[in-house]
């Protein structure tokens, strides 16, 4: 019988200035490793520290168009990779420990309750931030 591997909750402190927050994409890039690129809202001149993709809000936008922005992000992910590797890495958006958005290789985008975790995470310069475990921190531990 197999058996199931309970992985330890993360704390902040376990990830780079920016990482583990959602929302997030992530990009499969080989067998049990995953590329992190956190989505801030804020602009990269006011915190240089912190790599991935910035979105800037002049006032606090509602859940749908953050949503919104989110998936434009997405999509944008998606965009580069075609253009620069021209092939097809899958990926999604997760914007919370049961909430995810996967993009399929013709850009249709499903929801999932499932939210990739274990195997290597990567910082978006390929820094390895674990081995296993989940990809995330909750705020409130």
């Amino acid at each position: 019988m197999k058996e199931i591997k309970e992985f330890k909750r993360k704390k902040k402190n376990d990830f780079p200035p920016g990482y583990g927050k959602f929302p997030y994409v992530v990009v499969k890039i080989g067998y049990a490793r995953y590329l992190q690129i956190p989505i801030h809202r804020t602009s990269k001149e006011e915190d240089f520290s912190l790599k991935g993709i910035f979105i800037s809000e002049e006032k606090e936008p509602d859940i749908k168009l953050k949503k919104e922005h989110d998936l434009y992000a997405l999509m944008q992910v998606r965009k580069q990779n075609y253009q620069e590797k021209n092939i097809y890495l899958p990926m999604c958006l997760v914007e919370g420990p049961e909430d995810a958005v996967y993009i399929d290789e013709q850009g249709n985008t499903s929801e999932n309750s499932s939210i990739p975790k274990g195997g290597v995470l990567l910082t978006a310069n390929h820094d390895i931030i674990s081995m296993e475990g989940p990809h995330y921190y909750l705020f409130n531990e």
